[in-house]
C-alpha cells in the first residue's frame, strides 16, 4: 500500500496507549475515542510496542513510566517511526523525567483524570479536535477493525493487518475488477515482504478463526464458514468489503491500478 493511501486511511489521529495492567490506560483509551480520535491499547512491554508500531503507524505513543531504563526501547521507536511520546509519571523523578525529554519525549506527572490526559495531548501537539466538534460519521479503519475482532481473526497475526489493508482495498477498487494477486502486490511493499507471504498470512489468519470457532463464536456480520468449509481469502474478503459497504455508504473513487 501507498503512503498516499495509508494517509487516505488515516481520517483520525491515531493513538497507541501502553497497557501497564492498571486501569488508567482503559480509561483513557475511552476518553480518547469520545473525543473522535482512532485509540489502540497494548501490553507494554517491548515487543509489543515496537509490532504495533509498526504496522498501526501511530502518531502517539502514551506509556506510562514503570521502568528506569526505558531509553533502548525509545531509541528503537525513533528509528522506525516519526511520532510524539508521552510519558506519564506516577512520582517525582526529575533527573529520569529531564533525560527522557532530553530525548524528545513529553514527560509529565500523572494526571488526576483521562479528560486532563486528553486535552494536554491536544494541546502539546497543536490539534484542534474536540468532543464539540464535527466528528466523520465512522472511521473505516476502526470499522474494519472491530469486525475482524468479531471474527475472531488474532491481533497477534500478521495477516489480522493483511486482511484490513486488503478488505481497505476492495471497498475502493471493487467496481475496478481489482484480482486478488493486484491487491496482495499492493500490500507486500508497505510490510516489505511479498505477495506470496501476505496470501499465505492472510489464509493462516482466516484457518486459525475457523479453527477455533467454538472457543471464540463468531459475533460478527462476517461467517468464517461458507457452505460448510472454511472460506477462502477472496471469498472472506469480498464478503467483508460488501458488507461494510452497506454500513458506511462509501464512495467509489476512480482506480489508479495499472495492471502490466
Amino acid at each position: 500500500m501507498t503512503q498516499q493511501m495509508i494517509q487516505q486511511m488515516k481520517k483520525q489521529y491515531r493513538i497507541l496507549i501502553g497497557d501497564d495492567g492498571s486501569f488508567f490506560p482503559s480509561r483513557c483509551a475511552q476518553a480518547f475515542r469520545d473525543a473522535g480520535e482512532w485509540v489502540v491499547t497494548r501490553r507494554q512491554d517491548s515487543q509489543a510496542l515496537l509490532s504495533t508500531v509498526r504496522c498501526e503507524h501511530p502518531d502517539v505513543l502514551i506509556m506510562i513510566q514503570r521502568d528506569s531504563d526505558m531509553q533502548p526501547l525509545l531509541k528503537r521507536i525513533r528509528q522506525i517511526a516519526q511520532l510524539e511520546v508521552f510519558i506519564l509519571f506516577c512520582s517525582d523523578q526529575h533527573y529520569l523525567m529531564n533525560t527522557l525529554s532530553q530525548a524528545g519525549c513529553i514527560c509529565c506527572s500523572m494526571p488526576d483524570c483521562a479528560d486532563s490526559l486528553v486535552s494536554l495531548v491536544q494541546r502539546k501537539c497543536g490539534w484542534r479536535r474536540s468532543r464539540q466538534l464535527e466528528r466523520e460519521p465512522e472511521n473505516l479503519t476502526q470499522l474494519i477493525t472491530e469486525l475482524l475482532y468479531s471474527c475472531g481473526i488474532a491481533t497477534h497475526l500478521r495477516g489480522f493487518y493483511y486482511l484490513r489493508d486488503a478488505i481497505t482495498l476492495m471497498m475502493e477498487r471493487h467496481s475496478c475488477g481489482s484480482t486478488m494477486q493486484e491487491i496482495y502486490g499492493i500490500i507486500a511493499p508497505q510490510y516489505h515482504v511479498t505477495p506470496l507471504c501476505v496470501e499465505r498470512a492472510i489464509r493462516h489468519a482466516i484457518s486459525h478463526a475457523w479453527q477455533h470457532m467454538d472457543e471464540n463464536p463468531s459475533r460478527g456480520i462476517i461467517p468464517i464458514r461458507f457452505s460448510g468449509r472454511r472460506m477462502s481469502n477472496a471469498e472472506f474478503i469480498t464478503f467483508a468489503a460488501d458488507s461494510l459497504k452497506v454500513r458506511t455508504d462509501v464512495q467509489e473513487k476512480p482506480s489508479h491500478l495499472t495492471v502490466s
